[in-house]
């Protein structure tokens, strides 16, 4: 098994380098406004299974919020294979940050990709904060996996505080649509319900990729729909996932208490691990 470098390696222009030696300009637009993108993805024996799905998000992101995006200067499955591999990580699972800066007017940013071990992870369980918090469904950045991501973190950072492990968010309309690190999926008499894809939300890789599982021939499928509080008291099973973290289950949401191995998620996280990890 190959040891963990002194010093973190990271991708950066085609190349393997210290990361400390990875500089952006003070002019680049991520430092001035927050602009930019990134993906936080998984790394298994090497690879990495989700890259198509967030190579999809990060080119879309890129168009619509027009940041300029050099597909060709993007890294493939064999650059993080090097990159794995350089930090000592090819024999565990670890966690890819894949960041692209804003670059100024006249140019476009940096990319730059960092491995990290995964720590370990609770994924049954899980306890959402009473509070919700709020999202417009007027705001374009809330459906982009963007620099300025604050809002999401202050979020998360204020359920770890309440004793919770996330919190969801809710509309003007009082609409539920996500945590604030997770796509979220009920489950009601066996039946999958998710909110609609069209909303304020992050596009999920990870909603994408169960999506895709849930509608596979003899699985129960998926329903879309707005997803009140009550409809989320009355649930039988409520599921988050993410791509490193893949389906996790959520035992209670103020005084509800949820089924945390029931037979969604066990279904669900059974052909997750066979599917992906």
């Amino acid at each position: 098994m190959s040891q963990m470098p002194s010093e973190r390696i990271a991708w950066h222009r085609g190349d393997l380098s210290p990361l400390s030696e990875i500089f952006i300009p003070a002019t680049d637009r991520g430092f001035e406004h927050g602009l930019g993108l990134f993906e936080t993805m998984r790394g298994q024996n090497s690879k990495v299974p989700l890259w198509p799905w967030h190579h999809r998000r990060l080119v879309g992101s890129a168009a619509a919020l027009g940041l300029v995006l050099d597909e060709s200067r993007l890294p493939g499955p064999a650059d993080f294979a090097s990159l794995i591999r350089a930090n000592g990580l090819e024999q565990a699972s670890c966690r890819l940050r894949l960041v692209l800066t804003g670059g100024t007017a006249d140019s476009a940013g940096e990319t730059y990709v960092v491995a990290t071990p995964l720590e370990p992870m609770n994924i049954e369980g899980l306890k959402l904060a009473d509070d919700f918090w709020p999202v417009d469904n007027r705001d374009t950045l809330v459906r982009h996996k963007s620099l300025n991501y604050w809002a999401r973190r202050l979020a998360h950072e204020r359920a770890a505080a309440s004793g919770a492990d996330d919190a969801l968010s809710q509309d003007q309309a009082g609409a539920i649509w996500e945590s604030a690190r997770s796509a979220l999926f009920l489950v009601v008499s066996g039946k999958w319900f998710a909110p609609p894809a069209n909303g304020p939300m992050l596009a999920s890789v990870a909603a994408g990729a169960i999506e895709r599982l849930l509608n596979e021939p003899g699985q129960p499928g998926l329903t879309r729909r707005i997803i009140t509080p009550e409809i989320l008291a009355g649930a039988d099973e409520v599921i988050l996932a993410n791509a490193v973290r893949g389906p996790m289950s959520v035992s209670s949401w103020r005084d509800n208490r949820y089924d945390l191995a029931g037979p969604g998620f066990t279904s669900i996280r059974t052909l997750w691990r066979s599917e992906w990890f």
